[in-house]
């Protein structure tokens, strides 16, 4: 600290800082912890709208199982079929 009240200019900006500061309370402080919101996970299933919570499970299971039996393109594609359809 003594350099900075040595140093006119650092002083200058230290008073500034400190008085600016010096009446915030804790919850008002700038090293508060911001709240984190967790993301909410989406999945494929979520624009169909039309379907219940349980159908869009059970539905994302079966993308599940095309995505492990088929190769990646064909999987895809069917899945978008399946998404026609229900939409």
């Amino acid at each position: 600290m003594e350099t900075i009240i040595t140093n006119p200019a650092l002083s200058n900006v230290f008073q500034h800082i400190k008085k600016e500061y010096e009446n915030k309370t804790e919850e008002q402080s700038l090293f508060q912890p911001m709240p984190i919101e967790p993301e909410k996970i989406k999945y494929r299933t979520d624009k169909l709208s039309k379907l219940t919570k349980e159908q869009r499970k059970f539905l994302n299971k079966i993308y599940i199982i095309i995505k492990h039996t088929l190769i990646p393109q064909q999987a895809e594609e069917l899945i978008q079929k399946i998404e026609k359809e229900l939409m």
